[in-house]
């Protein structure tokens, strides 16, 4: 993946700013906690949005923005804006379009970060 393409999905120099602060061995201990969580809002979502439970639905959403946004998960981040916007709208059909980008949006940045870290390792 080219440093471009990185671009789009995270901020690269916000995870540069943590690895100079923390180490790459807990940027990776970091990023571990993150896909778990990720993992359990995920599951919540779905069950919240299955239900049209949009109060919960949007504060899951609003949860995975910020933690996306903590680490520099661009894309993630406004994928979940776009989530918690639209069950805050109880807008279902929008919510869900976004919702259903999401897992792919979690492997993209998966990818972006692993990359990233490859290079700061080596």
């Amino acid at each position: 993946m080219d440093y471009s393409s990185q671009m789009e999905i995270i901020n690269a120099e916000q995870m540069d700013m943590l690895i100079a602060s923390a180490g790459v061995e807990t940027a990776k201990t970091i990023l571990d906690a993150f896909w778990k969580s990720n993992d359990e809002i995920v599951a919540a979502m779905t069950a919240h949005l299955d239900s049209a439970n949009f109060v919960e639905a949007a504060a899951s959403g609003h949860a995975l923005k910020g933690s996306a946004a903590n680490l520099g998960a661009v894309q993630l981040s406004e994928r979940a804006k776009t989530i918690e916007n639209a069950c805050r709208a109880q807008d279902i059909v929008s919510a869900k379009a976004a919702f259903g980008k999401v897992v792919s949006d979690i492997e993209a940045t998966r990818r972006a970060f692993d990359s990233l870290l490859m290079t700061k390792a080596a």
